[in-house]
């Protein structure tokens, strides 16, 4: 009887389970990647190619539009030290921005742009709430 009644339990456990996930990859799921495809495939129509050297300001950790994209990030501000990256003047983080780009990186992402920072060399990524900075070394 016991064996009948842990046979219930479990199957009915699974089928919880299972209902739930069924009904999160139709809705497109809380950690769908596709925003993240979406992304990479809109910074590659702005002209970044596989294998490109890129820049994260934010959590790099999470940036799965890299992967996608096949970018490699060779340097990050995470997201714990953004905010000191924006409140700093605007030399000051030209030269945050010529250290990524001695550092290799063709272009720098964010989705942690303050409003006050778009239009200062920030491009929208499509109608994401990412944004892509070209990088060029200055010496």
């Amino acid at each position: 009887m016991a064996e009948y009644l842990s046979l219930a339990v479990m199957v009915t456990v699974l089928s919880s389970v299972a209902d739930g996930t069924v009904r999160t990859v139709r809705a497109g799921g809380p950690y769908s990647a596709l925003d993240q495809v979406v992304v990479a495939s809109n910074l590659e129509k702005m002209g970044l190619k596989a294998g490109d050297p890129v820049a994260v300001v934010g959590d790099g950790n999470w940036s799965y539009w890299a992967r996608s994209g096949r970018f490699r990030i060779v340097t990050t501000v995470t997201s714990r030290d953004s905010p000191a990256l924006w409140s700093e003047g605007l030399e000051e983080k030209q030269e945050v921005y010529d250290a990524f780009a001695r550092a290799g990186a063709r272009a720098a992402v964010t989705s942690e742009l303050p409003a006050a920072e778009v239009g200062t060399g920030w491009q929208r990524v499509g109608a994401s709430g990412y944004f892509l900075r070209w990088l060029s070394p200055r010496n």
